[in-house]
């Protein structure tokens, strides 16, 4: 009897505990935009990853260029912003879009969405040497119309700085004003920033061996291409023919890993490359 008895305990014991455990359960909440994002931010007890891609504009704003104070000269429609958007198309790489945008009918308060013009390039997150983002505790209000009070935009920084392709830091500093009607969606770069980099707010690699890793893999890369686009190499053995109009995608792969190899080098105090070759009279590969 006190067998069956402290066997039905145990069980009941064990039932209930495991109950807690799956009621206690994480749920998994991903985003692709601000408006999915901010529907995370109301659940509870949720971890909160990028469903990739994911773009961080929210149509009601922009990451800007310049001080908070510029923010208060632009007040009317046609007013040009230097503006820079962050994307993602995968959890290994950050898209940045850095271009001009004019202000709409609501003035800074609603930034374009065409830029009039733009650049955009991507950068491995392998090469983020930090970033930064950050309430800066400063607001600014809406007026004319409407109760400024509702209207706030609570203000946070961005502080981004990367290598290029050439092992150059460079940094990209801008401020976004976030709605404070809609504060759930002001995190969603730093969560983005966070997943995709793979290091904290705040948090600065070494620079030296960011550059090093990333003329590894540049280096690495470009022999793995050239063994799949080579013919031949010429008699002095300072180029190599390629099967261009076979590969030319993989072709202009490999100039552009070329065109890096060198000044990377020279950033790690090494002497020019011996070993990768460029490739001799594209016009006439095969």
């Amino acid at each position: 009897m006190k067998k069956k008895l402290l066997r039905f305990l145990f069980f009941g014991i064990l039932s209930t505990f495991i109950g807690e455990i799956k009621s206690e359960e994480i749920e998994i909440c991903r985003y692709s935009n601000p408006w999915i994002f901010a529907k995370c931010k109301r659940k509870d007890n949720v971890k909160i990853i990028p469903n990739y891609p994911v773009d961080t504009f929210d149509r009601l704003g922009a990451l800007w260029v310049g001080s908070i104070s510029s923010y208060y000269n632009i007040a009317s429609a046609g007013t040009v912003f230097k503006v820079v958007e962050l994307r993602s198309p995968n959890q290994n790489e950050i898209e940045i879009t850095i271009g001009d945008k004019e202000a709409t009918f609501w003035g800074a308060y609603s930034i374009g969405y065409k830029f009039n013009s733009s650049k955009t390039f991507r950068v491995n997150s392998k090469d983020i040497i930090s970033w930064k983002y950050f309430n800066s505790g400063s607001k600014v209000g809406g007026g004319g119309l409407f109760n400024t009070s509702g209207l706030n935009h609570l203000i946070y920084k961005l502080d981004l700085k990367y290598l290029d392709d050439y092992g150059n830091i460079n940094n990209i500093k801008a401020n976004r004003a976030w709605l404070a009607t809609f504060p759930n969606r002001a995190n969603i770069i730093s969560n983005l920033l966070t997943n995709v980099s793979k290091i904290n707010n705040g948090f600065e690699r070494d620079v030296n061996k960011t550059l090093f890793s990333k003329y590894k893999r540049n280096e690495k890369n470009a022999t793995i291409i050239k063994s799949i686009i080579k013919i031949k190499e010429e008699a002095d053995r300072k180029c190599f023919q390629a099967k261009e109009s076979k590969f030319p995608e993989l072709t202009a792969r490999y100039k552009k890993l070329y065109g890096t190899i060198n000044p990377l080098r020279a950033k790690l105090d090494l002497p020019p490359s011996g070993d990768i070759k460029p490739i001799c009279n594209l016009k006439n590969s095969i």
